[in-house]
């Protein structure tokens, strides 16, 4: 096995998890999740806040499933 990257992303789920069927037969889910930052400008007195979408994609039968029972919009 080549080399393995792992990401870990908290925050909200922007939508329902959507789950297809390849022309295999196989499952696979996708879902976005907002992360947001925030900074506090000294020299204006202002709160600012950035909100970043990131697309997640799986192919993982087990975190599928957990997907398809558990995991709803603005859930996080």
């Amino acid at each position: 096995m080549g080399d393995i990257n792992q990401v870990q992303i908290f925050g909200r789920i922007g939508a329902d998890p959507e789950i297809r069927t390849t022309q295999s037969s196989r499952e696979v889910a996708s879902f976005s999740v907002a992360t947001d930052t925030g900074w506090y400008d000294k020299e204006k007195g202002t709160w600012h806040e950035n909100t970043q979408r990131h697309r997640v994609v799986t192919f993982q039968q087990g975190l599928i499933g957990v997907l398809k029972d558990k995991v709803k919009k603005a859930s996080g």
